[in-house]
């Protein structure tokens, strides 16, 4: 938890390589994927919550944070925060070995919110920045979890070569809750476990940042079933099927 080695391709392969993504589920549900959870994503997050916003609008919003991001910024967690919390609230703190006063990170007014209800999603690829915003909701909110446990890494690393295709990456600070709490080592455990293959989360992101819908992923198709035509024309749908 608190160290290890890296290659340069262990290390790319642990950041995502899918951007930031939202839709309409239906009338009530909307979604939005985190990508990388950099700076550019706060404009497409603001801009998928004002479309989610309107008086028509979901009542209910997925917040996906399965994306592999080990070492996004703090403040991009606060940042994202502010959108679902007050301003001026105490979200969390970064506590340093030898520093007794700790880094706080409150929530700033910003131009788009959400008040409405939010499920997250996490699992066991789940970053740092994504188990900060799991965990300030919960506390928070008393959002429901879904997915896998996370992989308890809410702290800040560092990277430091140490050979040939070599990277040391160690914890220098801890990240911990407005209550002092701390998840390092604990992670997020969903309220509803539900696994799923990391090949099947990965078709689905590419398949719908290419254009395809996400409801074709969450819907089953109704089976064909014997009927009146079928037995005049002397077929089985359910045979075919």
């Amino acid at each position: 938890f608190g160290a290890m080695l890296l290659t340069e391709k262990s290390r790319s392969e642990r950041n995502s390589p899918f951007d930031f993504y939202h839709a309409r589920i239906n009338r009530e549900i909307g979604y939005i994927r985190f990508g990388r959870y950099v700076e550019a994503e706060l404009e497409k997050l603001d801009a998928a919550l004002a479309e989610f916003n309107t008086p028509d609008g979901p009542a209910h919003l997925i917040l996906d944070l399965r994306s592999p991001q080990p070492l996004a910024e703090f403040s991009i967690a606060s940042r994202i925060l502010s959108r679902f919390r007050s301003p001026n609230e105490l979200l969390f703190k970064i506590r340093r070995p030898g520093n007794d006063r700790p880094s706080l990170f409150v929530s700033s007014a910003v131009p788009t919110s959400w008040r409405r209800d939010i499920v997250l999603l996490v699992d066991a690829e789940t970053g740092n920045v994504g188990e900060i915003i799991a965990a300030v909701l919960k506390r928070e909110t008393g959002s429901l979890i879904i997915g896998e446990k996370t992989p308890s890494l809410a702290v800040e690393y560092r990277d430091v070569p140490v050979g040939e295709d070599r990277i040391l990456r160690y914890a220098i600070a801890e990240v911990v809750l407005e209550d002092d709490s701390s998840i390092f080592q604990k992670g997020i455990i969903p309220d509803i476990v539900t696994l799923t293959a990391a090949k099947t989360k990965y078709e689905i992101y590419k398949a719908t940042t290419k254009g395809s819908p996400l409801t074709s992923f969450l819907y089953q198709k109704q089976r064909p079933r014997m009927n009146e035509a079928a037995l005049v024309a002397g077929t089985d749908p359910e045979i075919g099927y």
